[in-house]
């Protein structure tokens, strides 16, 4: 049986949380029935500092141990109590099944800092379920095990004064930049640090803990919060895992190039507010106050004949012949905005092999035209950089345009105003609204030596 307390269960809704270790899973057999053990999961003091020291206390009770810790192994130990609270309190409010997944074999998690092993898990564990503050299954071998939070701890919690907003996430330096390799998968490799590497991880770790100190929340019914969970659990979840309730505190951001190389791709992920559905963007919050998005528009078209001294004016989506078809079927404009778009991006980011034309069409889209002759218009359209569909190119602009996003975030940070980065889009409050439009064409000016378009 699983406990909460329907006092802390009211709460805004959150993006999809990150996927499973797919490391971790390539290693297990059978079904998981649990959220994977994440070393970036905190919880945020001094709440976090009482529980932590008030479940150390009741674990002095049982332990039996011949001598004293030293001073390191005490440390490790601390700390790897603080996180297997933190991950439990992660699902007991926001999971379900509520159960953290782990492994118990002692070389497990020898890519991780010093203080993580599962021999040193599988002994803690063992050790909170004594005390009865867990509830622990051991797996079978070649399968996770699991724990969840017993009604004992959610009490002691409650005493602590620990809640769903107690829990925090900040990665670790060495997982702030990532380099996605080649192929399929969710492979990542390693990578040779230098000026420029240490350069994003300090911005991205100052961003990241400026933003641990705002509120930023999303303001929906009940009604909307679970329909967004539903979404989510049956589009984003792997299997033995969903949300309860979004993650709010998924606010840390990382950079994630592409390929391999550091000159593709670069954008910011693990914001929560980045995979929020469109329409619900105007209900987010910054420290309780409404906020605006401003937008880059066809950022990427733009960039491309920006990139061949072009000023490229015109909206990138509108095609003669989709607009004919879209008049005479008595459509509104835009109706079919979003499949060019979807088109034109999928041509700029792919290689040759992309086949962009396989992206789906409305059936009112395809009665009238194939996907190829949508991809014949749009070439027409773009004639002076069509040459480059097909090559990448869009990711070595997105290379561009995250240098941009980092570089505004942060020159905003230095003044204390909380932007948020999605891509080529950023949300701040209303009323810094006019500082946001000022920096996004400042930085894009010093970038492409063209002022951008922004809606």
């Amino acid at each position: 049986m699983t406990y909460h307390d329907p006092n802390l269960l009211l709460g805004a809704a959150s993006a999809v949380p990150s996927a499973p270790d797919m490391a971790l899973s390539a290693t297990l057999s059978g079904p998981l029935r649990g959220t994977w053990f994440d070393e970036n999961i905190d919880l945020r003091d001094p709440e976090g500092e009482r529980l932590t020291n008030a479940v150390l206390s009741a674990l002095e009770g049982v332990e039996k141990r011949n001598r004293k810790r030293r001073a390191l192994d005490q440390e490790n130990y601390r700390k790897r109590v603080r996180k297997l609270l933190a991950n439990g309190f992660r699902c007991f409010f926001h999971r379900q099944p509520p159960n953290v997944a782990y492994l118990r074999n002692a070389h497990a998690y020898d890519d991780r800092p010093d203080w993580l092993s599962g021999k040193a898990l599988a002994r803690d564990v063992d050790l909170l379920a004594t005390t009865g503050l867990l509830s622990a299954s051991v797996g079978e071998l070649g399968s996770a095990s699991t724990y969840r939070v017993s009604r004992t701890l959610s009490q002691l919690a409650e005493e602590c004064e620990t809640t769903r907003h107690s829990i925090v996430q900040l990665p670790a330096d060495s997982r702030l930049v990532r380099v996605r390799l080649e192929g399929p998968g969710r492979r990542f490799g390693d990578f040779t640090p230098s000026d420029d590497t240490d350069e994003w991880i300090s911005s991205l770790r100052a961003y990241n803990r400026f933003l641990e100190a705002q509120d930023i929340a999303l303001n929906l019914s009940l009604a909307e919060e679970r329909e967004w969970v539903a979404h989510v659990n049956e589009h984003g979840r792997s299997a033995g895992q969903s949300l309860y309730r979004p993650e709010l505190f998924q606010k840390s951001l990382y950079r994630q190039f592409n390929n391999g190389s550091f000159d593709q791709g670069g954008r910011l992920y693990g914001g929560w507010w980045i995979t929020v559905p469109k329409t619900y963007r105007p209900r987010i919050t910054i420290n309780g106050s409404p906020t605006v998005e401003l937008d880059y528009a066809g950022c990427a078209i733009r960039m491309l004949y920006q990139a061949r001294g072009i000023d490229y004016l015109d909206d990138p989506y509108w095609i003669p012949e989709i607009a004919e078809l879209t008049e005479r079927l008595g459509l509104p404009a835009d109706h079919y905005r979003g499949c060019i778009k979807a088109l034109l991006q999928a041509a700029i980011n792919h290689d040759e092999h992309g086949h962009p034309e396989k992206i789906g069409l409305p059936l009112s889209f395809k009665t009238h035209f194939k996907r190829l002759e949508v991809m014949e218009f749009i070439k027409a359209r773009h004639s002076k950089v069509s040459d480059c569909f097909g090559t990448k190119e869009g990711l070595r602009l997105q290379r561009i345009e995250s240098d941009i996003a980092l570089e505004i975030i942060s020159t905003a940070m230095t003044k204390a105003v909380v932007v948020l980065p999605i891509h080529d889009s950023f949300v701040t409050t209303v009323d810094n609204q006019p500082y946001l439009l000022g920096i996004m064409r400042e930085k894009y000016n010093k970038k492409m030596d063209f002022y951008p378009i922004i809606k």
